[in-house]
């Protein structure tokens, strides 16, 4: 080849291989690096938010319970910026925000990712941009009761357990809200930037050093390798008596070595040359043919396409170059010329580019008439699908394994806390067929696990109403015609084996497979006979302790009462006696006489009513509920306390929209509310305030699903440290036999047993107002 045909020189071609493998190798090991510090440090940055939204939650867990949004912002303060935190929410189940605090430049944000992250537990994180680009990971916890509910926190934390809907049936650790938390990824940026800053001021002094190295080095190299180019240019000519000097024992060296005696051999088999390459061309598999030395002497196409070499970057190279190390042994042409003959071994061939490819591989030694190997022939198959078919084969098998035993695991896993749950537990079949019981099932029906399997659940759990006597429809059925979670009345009665009668409440629910489809019914029960027992006595105690009330009520308004009597009494005395002086004075005119008897016998008749109302409301009171009219309430409320209320020169003002709806509820009960909230009004000026006033305003709500009653006076009002606790039984501000303690208990508990809701508002020397909250019938 003439050199004013070359384009690139070979001493251009190795400096730009020898410095592109440099800076390839540099550059590979900075994106590692850089790499591994970014994961380490978002790996921080993870760590750190779980711990800081655990910490969280657990300290904000009293603040959401009680909705304080003091001790809450006690809580998180200081806590912004601390850690790059730069805001910080702490929201109720319903997602409403109780507090947050968040910095100004971190007001608007977009989200990344559509759904979040499960990190660890039940801490979720995502990733927002603010309006500057600076990535933000938000971390969301839930904030657990864990502990809140033993009993001296039930006892100071009631009416917060009773808002927050925890039921104390319900498993001590539940959800009552969560706390979310964003931390800044700029300070992780500019770390990241400061380390890509250091690994270009490294690359750039390695690329300096490549050019010197590069330059030297191939400058050393390329001389030979021109003489070489230079002689084969002859050989191409026809010249084949042209050799070179080989001047070293380096790859250069045997190059040149190489070409000597390629010339030689070219001299003995020029005729057959093209023969040969024709077969080798048509070859799929590869085949390579190595000397006793272990270089290899030629390579055909196919072995060219496997493994990405051109023809002179194999042949004079070692074997080694190829065959991956393990499969040599100490030495490659040692172990191939020993072995004689390789059939069907598996080895692995390394390809330019570091693939491992698995081949097929057979060797054959030639050997000379005196049994001298003269060369070896090697051939290979490529094997990589059928590796790969056999790998994935093998991984699909390992895969079912393990899922068949984590099945059996979690099969027996269930079974075991099936067993040991503290309710009763029976699964059925789609046909209602029992095919499962635990422990606590077999104790209350009587049956075995074995006895019951197969059977009817109606044979074995048996239900009956126990204020009807008559057979209850069963759980399943009614699970598997409607297709839903069933519960069973209150008053239903498990007959067990025995005959013996058990007081249960239970549940039914839908077992579905992937699919969607009922393949059978789960039944849960538990004794409930104690409870039962425990409510009747709390029942009773309750209805004690409104009589007690009531008679309390009494004794307090028999003054008034005494005087609403008195007033009719005392002019039906008078018109008798005035009657008596006209018929002595033979003066009784009939009119006069019709219009007396006919005011007397108006005065009789509220005389009537207020004894009727006495002895209604003294009766014993149940828990039934009618339509009531709150305004007809107050009325009869009025026809006992109105006399009482005028005698203490207290103004009695009284606002009632039109039209206001009826209440579900029990008057009466409405009416000892109603009798204990007046009477503490008349309490509150027991120290002859001038100007004395009550204001009742009954109006409709808003939204108009609740009726609005406010009692309000003018009187003494209530001291702060004591507003907290005037619901508590048996507490009061009055004088010692004066007052039981019960009243405003007992306000609460009727207002909450008709669905409605009790709050005051006071301020010392101003008087205090009630404000109840009663649910509209039919709302």
């Amino acid at each position: 080849m003439n050199e004013n045909k070359i384009k690139i020189g070979i001493q251009l071609k190795f400096f730009i291989i020898i410095f592109s493998i440099i800076i390839f190798i540099c550059s590979t090991l900075v994106a590692f690096f850089i790499t591994r510090a970014r994961s380490e440090l978002y790996k921080e940055i993870e760590k750190r938010g779980v711990t800081e939204a655990k910490s969280l939650a657990y300290d904000v867990k009293y603040g959401v319970l009680t909705d304080d949004e003091f001790i809450l912002h006690d809580v998180i303060f200081g806590r912004i910026n601390r850690h790059d935190i730069v805001y910080l929410e702490i929201l109720r189940m319903d997602g409403s925000v109780l507090v947050e605090s968040r910095d100004e430049e971190y007001s608007f944000m977009r989200r990344i990712e559509e759904k979040p992250t499960l990190i660890e537990d039940d801490v979720y994180k995502s990733s927002l941009f603010t309006e500057n680009r600076v990535e933000v990971y938000e971390f969301t916890a839930p904030v657990m009761t864990g502990g809140i509910l033993n009993p001296q926190m039930k006892r100071m934390f009631e009416d917060a357990i009773f808002l927050a809907g925890i039921d104390e049936d319900e498993e001590e650790n539940s959800t009552i809200g969560k706390v979310k938390l964003g931390i800044t990824l700029y300070n992780v940026n500019k770390k990241m930037n400061e380390t890509i800053f250091g690994s270009v001021v490294i690359i750039l002094i390695v690329v300096i050093a490549a050019i010197s190295i590069s330059h030297y080095f191939v400058k050393f190299i390329v001389k030979p390798i021109k003489e070489v180019s230079q002689a084969a240019l002859e050989v191409s000519k026809g010249d084949l008596t042209v050799s070179v000097e080989v001047k070293s024992t380096d790859e250069v060296g045997l190059l040149e070595e190489s070409f000597n005696k390629m010339t030689q051999d070219l001299r003995k088999i020029t005729v057959s040359k093209a023969y040969v390459d024709n077969i080798f061309k048509s070859m799929t598999d590869t085949l390579t043919v190595i000397n006793h030395d272990g270089l290899i002497d030629m390579v055909n196409q196919a072995t060219l396409r496997l493994l990405g070499y051109a023809e002179d970057e194999l042949v004079g190279k070692s074997i080694s170059m190829i065959l991956e190390p393990e499969a040599k042994g100490a030495s490659g042409i040692d172990y191939l010329s020993k072995t004689d003959v390789i059939s069907g071994a598996k080895k692995v061939y390394l390809s330019k580019n570091g693939n491992k490819i698995p081949v097929l591989f057979s060797s054959s030694a030639m050997r000379d008439e005196h049994g001298n190997v003269q060369g070896i022939v090697c051939l290979a198959q490529d094997i990589t699908e059928l590796e790969r078919e056999r790998k994935r084969l093998q991984t699909e098998i390992a895969a079912r394994v393990k899922l068949e035993q984590a099945l059996a695991t979690e099969k027996e896993r269930l079974s075991v806390t099936l067993r040991s749950i503290g309710d009763g537990v029976i699964a059925t079949d789609n046909k209602g067929s029992i095919v499962f019981l635990n422990k606590e099932a077999e104790q209350l029906t009587g049956w075995s696990h074995e006895e019951a399997v197969g059977m009817p659940i109606t044979e074995v759990f048996r239900i009956i109403s126990e204020r009807s006597r008559k057979t209850e429809q069963n759980p399943v059925a009614m699970v598997l015609k409607e297709e839903k979670i069933v519960k069973i009345a209150d008053d239903t009665a498990l007959i067990a084996r025995n005959g013996k009668e058990i007081s249960i409440s239970d549940s039914a629910a839908p077992i579905q497979n992937n699919e969607g489809t009922i393949i059978g019914v789960v039944v849960v029960f538990r004794d409930v006979t104690e409870r039962k027992v425990m409510e009747e006595e709390k029942e009773q105690m309750r209805v004690k302790m409104l009589s007690t009330s009531k008679l309390a009520s009494l004794g307090e308004i028999s003054t008034g009462v005494a005087h609403e009597i008195n007033q009719p009494l005392t002019y039906i005395s008078s018109s008798i006696q005035n009657l008596r002086i006209d018929i002595e004075d033979n003066c009784l005119d009939i009119n006069t006489l019709k219009e007396r008897l006919a005011i007397s016998l108006k005065q009789v008749g509220r005389i009537d009513n207020i004894i009727q109302h006495l002895r209604t409301f003294g009766r014993y009171d149940d828990n039934d509920k009618q339509q009531v009219n709150v305004e007809v309430v107050l009325n009869n409320t009025l026809l006992l306390l109105e006399e009482r209320i005028r005698l203490k020169n207290i103004k009695l003002t009284k606002k009632i929209e039109s039209d206001m709806p009826p209440i579900s509820g029990n008057s009466n009960q409405l009416e000892q509310v109603f009798i204990n909230l007046f009477q503490n009004a008349i309490y509150a000026f027991k120290k002859n305030f001038d100007n004395a006033e009550i204001r009742i305003d009954i109006s409709r709500s808003q939204s108009g699903d609740s009726v609005c009653v406010s009692f309000a006076d003018n009187g003494i009002g209530i001291d702060k440290q004591n507003q907290d606790k005037i619901f508590e039984p048996f507490f009061t501000t009055k004088e010692v036999g004066k007052g039981t303690g019960l009243g405003l208990s007992i306000v609460y508990g009727i207002i909450s047993e008709h669905g409605g809701a009790i709050s005051c508002e006071s301020d010392p020397g101003k008087g205090a107002t009630f404000l109840i909250t009663l649910p509209v019938s039919g709302c």
